[in-house]
């Protein structure tokens, strides 16, 4: 298999290929098995492939329970479906390659190989190559990097490289933390008249109950474009208040057809609102920045509305957790006789 640099599956490949060097490396993350088969050498950094064997019944199973209706998910669902998915990348935060971090920006896409279904010759052509590691297991995933070289020690090493004579002896892989959502699904209802509401929920893993009392912190009139939108903003407080390192989710989007964008205007410093779309829409509008404002007191947003509504509705998806704590996963080549 000829390897570019390149992180993309369908991009054509340009340049000289890459020097390939075996490794044959294996990890666990997030309960799957990984492979890095080798290391492909170019003068400006490296490849290297993430091959993860994938429980085919469960792919299925999960294939089946969404499939069909995938353009009808809400955000909530799509983000729940995400965390059910039976392939969870690693999203590496770090890359260490010859005890030296990278700090430059590295890319990568992904393929699937599913029996049965549609694919991209690449995966032809990737089963082959690791045929060692994969046998004959046909269900895996394989996520490409294209890693830049930290800076060269000195004019010998910059030379090695461009020779690609320069071996990986070794590469630190350092991910980042991962948070998953605990759904609530509750929308709250704040009419013009009132100043503060209360809203009793209990947590879906401890069984905790928990009272938010969500307080008027004032109405924001955004103008984009041709027309406004009409936001209220509010403070809230949990009693008793979650556990560490747990946060509320709020939604605070919205979806329009054919909406006029124009400029876009900051409301506050607290605030940030996004545009995505164009004038044929859909386009969402979504707005962030929940921050702590007075002692056990966070803020949030309403879902925007193109009129001034008798009541502001605000969205809370559901809690915020540590699912994975950062790993660190290390490999070194082996000399011979080791």
């Amino acid at each position: 298999m000829q390897v570019y640099f390149k992180s993309s599956f369908w991009a054509r490949g340009r340049g000289l290929p890459g020097t390939k060097q075996p490794v044959y490396w294996q990890f666990e993350y997030a309960g799957a098995e990984r492979h890095i088969p080798a290391i492909y050498r170019f003068a400006n950094g490296l490849i290297f492939d993430v091959l993860t064997i994938l429980d085919e019944a469960k792919v299925y199973a999960f294939l089946e329970k969404y499939e069909s209706r995938a353009g009808e998910l809400t955000a909530l669902e799509r983000r729940l479906a995400e965390q059910e998915h039976p392939y969870q990348a690693v999203p590496i935060k770090e890359i260490w390659i010859n005890s030296k971090r990278v700090d430059g920006d590295y890319s990568s896409s992904t393929v699937i190989s599913m029996p049965g279904r549609e694919e991209c010759d690449e995966l032809a052509l990737i089963r082959h190559a690791y045929r060692r590691v994969l046998q004959d297991r046909r269900c895996f995933a394989c996520e490409r990097f294209a890693v830049p070289y930290p800076e060269a020690d000195s004019r010998v090493q910059a030379l090695l490289r461009c020779l690609r004579l320069d071996k990986v002896r070794s590469l630190r892989l350092v991910t980042r933390p991962v948070s998953r959502i605990l759904p609530l699904d509750l929308t709250l209802a704040l009419k013009a008249t009132e100043e503060q509401i209360e809203c009793k929920f209990v947590h879906p893993e401890s069984g905790v109950g928990h009272a938010l009392h969500l307080q008027r912190a004032g109405d924001l009139e955004l103008p984009i474009g041709d027309t406004k939108l009409f936001i209220t903003q509010a403070l809230y407080s949990l009693d008793p208040g979650l556990p560490d390192g747990e946060t509320l989710q709020f939604d605070s989007t919205m979806q329009v057809h054919k909406f006029p964008i124009g400029k876009e205007y900051l409301p506050h410093s607290a605030a940030s609102i996004g545009i995505i779309g164009t004038a044929d829409g859909p386009t969402s509008v979504f707005i962030g920045g929940q921050d702590q404002s007075q002692a056990g007191q966070h803020r949030c947003f309403s879902i925007p509305s193109l009129q001034k509504e008798e009541i502001a509705r605000f969205k809370l998806e559901g809690i915020n957790c540590r699912y994975r704590a950062s790993q660190e996963f290390a490999f070194s080549l082996r000399e011979p006789g080791q």
